[in-house]
């Protein structure tokens, strides 16, 4: 056996070598002119890690009827929420007619202030009509506002402003229909019917 190089070999080789070469001489021109010479590369430290679910939060924000997504880096549109958020929390807004939706990122925030940047948005497709239930007179049913004391949809007696389910959240438009055709105040009336 001999160790003599077939001649095609040694030119594969040696090219192989010279491609290797020049793709080193260029990753350390690209090192020296992003870092000086000599110097080593910086480490992030372990207190710079932090898991973001611990350090930061994601908000939702039905904003106000009238209000847009236009109108949410004013400044002083989140002045009161100020002491709850923290430097990069994410809010998600939603006009209150459901025709938009938004991400905000809080920049800086304390007590009294809140600079926002927002990030995303989204014109919303609109909702389709899910076809109306013939409701006893008298009655509504909307759904909770920001100003609410209860999510989901509320059953409002229109003669005073009455809640008729306070305590009972309903999700769903079809419950609330439901919740309202079974009530007490809108059933016909029946006399009392003893079993014989």
């Amino acid at each position: 056996m001999s160790n003599a190089k077939t001649p095609a070999s040694e030119t594969a080789g040696e090219a192989a070598q010279a491609a290797l070469a020049v793709a080193k001489r260029a990753a350390d021109a690209e090192v020296a002119v992003s870092r000086p010479a000599g110097a080593a590369p910086k480490q992030i430290a372990r207190g710079n890690l932090k898991l973001r679910e611990l350090l930061n939060n994601q908000w939702t924000c039905v904003l106000p009827a009238g209000m847009t997504l236009d109108d949410v880096e004013a400044p002083g549109v989140f002045a009161l929420t100020g002491d709850l958020l923290q430097p990069f929390d994410i809010v998600h807004l939603c006009t209150s007619d459901r025709t938009a939706w938004g991400e905000l990122l809080v920049l800086d925030c304390g007590p009294g202030f809140v600079d926002v940047r927002l990030l995303r948005r989204e014109q919303l497709p609109p909702r389709l009509d899910t076809g109306e239930v013939r409701m006893p007179a008298g009655f509504a049913i909307r759904r909770a506002g920001p100003s609410d004391s209860q999510p989901g949809y509320l059953v409002v007696r229109q003669s005073d402003g009455r809640l008729l389910n306070a305590e009972l959240h309903i999700h769903r438009r079809e419950e609330a229909v439901r919740f309202l055709l079974d009530h007490a105040t809108v059933r016909p009336e029946r006399g009392t019917v003893y079993l014989p």
